[in-house]
């Protein structure tokens, strides 16, 4: 099977290299070198960036990763198969996780300069125990995309941001019901009356 290959072929890796690519699957099935290259430094600052480019060079020969190049001659990476990054996910436990995410939302929220800034910051700290900012970039991002009608992003987001309060019942109480009536007024937008209902039945 499939899963069987993926498990010979990271037995055949190194640990170090394993470790690196337990922190790229954090990043998701692509990612660049400098965001991987912050992260692996963040969580072990003996990884150098000779080290870093020896292990993507080892995952590359053993099929775990491949290698693409962009219009300005940049390599990107990403995962050889999507089994590939949730088996090594699978292996972190969930505090590591949570460690990792959290690592990964602070660089982006210091260094990223890319469109989709806001939306990064909103998954990975989705990922994390920072309520609070997950709450804000989860709403915040809902907002920019009902501007620009992309209503099933917005929609998402703000399911995302719901989550979060319902994880502080009694404090959010009020948020949390003018969040599920601005989900509601999406849900009509988009004939999904099956999931409004729900929604509603949980006020």
């Amino acid at each position: 099977s499939i899963a069987d290959k993926i498990l010979t072929r990271l037995k055949k890796i190194s640990d170090l290299t394993k470790q690196i690519l337990q922190y790229a699957s954090i990043l998701g099935k692509n990612f660049s070198f400098d965001l991987l290259y912050k992260l692996s430094q963040k969580a072990n600052r003996e990884i150098t960036k000779e080290a870093l480019l020896d292990a993507l060079k080892e995952a590359f020969d053993n099929g775990l990763i491949e290698e693409t190049l962009t219009e300005y001659g940049e390599t990107n990476y990403s995962f050889s198969h999507d089994k590939v990054n949730e088996t090594l996910l699978d292996q972190l436990s969930i505090e590591s996780v949570k460690k990792y995410n959290m690592i990964t939302a602070e660089i982006i929220e210091k260094d990223y300069t890319g469109h989709d800034k806001m939306y990064k910051l909103a998954y990975y700290y989705l990922q994390t125990d920072n309520h609070e900012k997950a709450y804000i970039y989860n709403t915040m991002s809902a907002n920019k995309a009902y501007e620009i009608f992309s209503l099933k992003l917005a929609r998402m987001f703000s399911y995302n941001a719901l989550s979060v309060l319902k994880k502080e019942p009694e404090k959010k109480k009020k948020e949390r019901i003018e969040l599920s009536l601005s989900i509601s007024d999406l849900n009509i937008h988009l004939a999904d009356f099956p999931n409004n209902i729900k929604l509603l039945e949980e006020i």
